[in-house]
């Protein structure tokens, strides 16, 4: 199983997979989480880092993605250069740089959802189905590592998604699909 990762970021908490902050070895956040430099922790023990909170959203979907999705409104490229520039992502900084340039690039507008349907059962008890687009539900591996983790879970394929049979804390399943801005 990956090892989870709490972040404070700029006041923003973000939880994703140690695997993903070393997808681009060589960035400020690959750095920080192989241990090349310190790291510092906030009172709770998420790894905090003083940046742009709510713009991080953008440069964790990029890491897990190595993709720029962006809301069709989006307006601070400026920001988001200024981020990608702190945090040394190189891919993303070139990215960024050819909209400037190009006003063109493979920038990818997204408007995704995660249907969950609650089903109780007299075989298999409570059961959860995580429905939506292959691409979306890759990203929600971290939700699906974390409920896995529990005692007694097993998860199943289905058409359109994921099925999880077994007791599931309801609560804790919305809080991580929250987390992934859902």
């Amino acid at each position: 199983m990956a090892e989870l990762v709490n972040l404070n970021v700029g006041g923003h908490i973000y939880v994703t997979t140690k695997a993903t902050l070393l997808n681009f070895p060589d960035s400020m956040l690959g750095t920080m989480f192989s241990g090349r430099i310190p790291t510092q922790q906030d009172s709770v023990g998420n790894y905090f880092i003083d940046r742009d909170g709510e713009l991080f959203k953008y440069i964790l979907n990029f890491l897990r993605s190595s993709r720029l999705a962006l809301p069709q409104d989006f307006k601070d490229w400026e920001a988001l250069s200024v981020e990608a520039d702190f945090f040394q992502i190189q891919e993303l900084i070139d990215t960024l740089q050819t909209v400037r340039k190009n006003k063109e690039v493979d920038v990818h507008y997204v408007t995704e959802y995660v249907e969950v349907v609650y089903q109780k059962h007299s075989t298999w008890g409570n059961s959860y189905r995580l429905y939506g687009s292959e691409d979306v539900l890759k990203t929600l591996g971290i939700v699906i590592e974390i409920i896995q983790s529990s005692p007694g879970q097993q998860w199943y394929h289905d058409v359109g998604g994921v099925q999880l049979r077994g007791d599931v804390d309801r609560t804790q399943l919305f809080y991580e699909l929250s987390t992934q801005n859902f």
